[in-house]
């Protein structure tokens, strides 16, 4: 083998690396979400601690109330119980009338009797019908806990009516605001961190630009062994 084949062999080899590297930093912004099964986090960013929970199941004694979906199969859900891990599904709530109800997760899956309502739980960006977590924020930022509240309308044989109620802010000085929902569509705005810092609710994650470090280092590797071959004496 020449020398000038072996070197070829070795600069499509360092190429493949680089168009690799390009591919798996693209790839890390649009995994599954059940690959992730949480929202990437950008180095100067921090997740804010997140549920979500009913103000009134106790209004309804005869039913009960659960957030299941394709592959999580649904738990009761009690008083004040605050749901947080669907960071990689998309669940709904559904109710079901006490006497119909069993511990049985294949039952529950396939009964006919449970009744489905309008508000589904994900990572998709919010809607009336449809919730999901509070976006990352700088790691500086003072609001480190959000809970959506909501309240059961009414349960009819046809499904379950749920409205957004309002969202409750803590932040690290103590402080926790509530403030109630305007608009379905839309979740109340936190406060600004000190020097302004922008509030607005980035409930799915952004372009995550430090997956890019790959393709980069693969380039300066390529760099380093072309600059090192044109300076080698030759023979």
């Amino acid at each position: 083998m020449s020398k000038n084949t072996s070197n070829l062999k070795t600069s499509n080899s360092l190429w493949a690396i680089f168009i690799f590297a390009i591919f798996l930093g693209l790839a890390g912004n649009f995994l599954p979400d059940r690959t992730t099964q949480a929202q990437a986090i950008n180095p100067n960013e921090k997740r804010i601690d997140y549920c979500i929970e009913f103000a009134n199941i106790e209004d309804y004694p005869g039913y009960i109330f659960m957030a299941a979906g394709s592959t999580v199969a649904g738990k009761p859900l009690s008083p004040r119980d605050c749901i947080s891990n669907y960071y990689g599904e998309s669940l709904t709530i559904f109710a079901i009338k006490g006497g119909d109800y069993s511990a049985t997760e294949k039952h529950i899956a396939a009964s006919p009797k449970l009744l489905r309502s309008n508000m589904a739980l994900g990572r998709e960006p919010n809607t009336e019908n449809y919730i999901s977590p509070v976006g990352n924020v700088s790691k500086d930022h003072p609001l480190i806990k959000a809970v959506d509240v909501l309240k059961i309308e009414g349960v009819t044989s046809d499904g379950v009516k749920i409205r957004k109620l309002n969202v409750r802010y803590s932040y690290n000085d103590g402080i926790t605001e509530e403030l109630p929902y305007q608009n379905q569509a839309i979740r109340p705005a936190f406060k600004d961190a000190p020097g302004g810092s922008n509030s607005t609710d980035s409930s799915a994650s952004g372009f995550a630009w430090w997956w890019l470090i790959f393709p980069i280092v693969a380039l300066l590797t390529i760099a380093a062994f072309f600059t090192t071959r044109q300076k080698r004496p030759r023979p």
